[in-house]
């Protein structure tokens, strides 16, 4: 579990977590952020889909894996992981 920089052609992008629901789980969330003028261009499932299977297959003890939601309030139409993530 932890966190991760996501560097792209751009540079820093943003970066991605692994970590306990609201710090406490059982669940475990994987959370990103990334720059917004960055948003749309794949960068947020092309690094969750190596933590999801890290998560998965390396950490297999993991209960349940959930992606974290932003607030409606900040949500674009390109800010929740695709449902193959989810």
């Amino acid at each position: 579990m932890g966190y991760w920089t996501i560097i792209a052609p751009e540079g820093f992008t943003g970066w991605i977590l692994l970590t306990p629901l609201d710090l406490h789980g059982p669940e475990i969330e994987i959370g990103r952020r990334l720059i917004r003028s960055l948003w749309g261009r794949g960068y947020a499932t092309e690094a969750a889909r190596p933590v999801l299977a890290y998560a998965l297959n390396t950490l297999s003890r993991l209960p349940n894996v959930l992606r974290q939601r932003p607030e409606p309030e900040f949500a674009g139409r390109h800010a929740r992981l695709p449902a193959c993530l989810r």
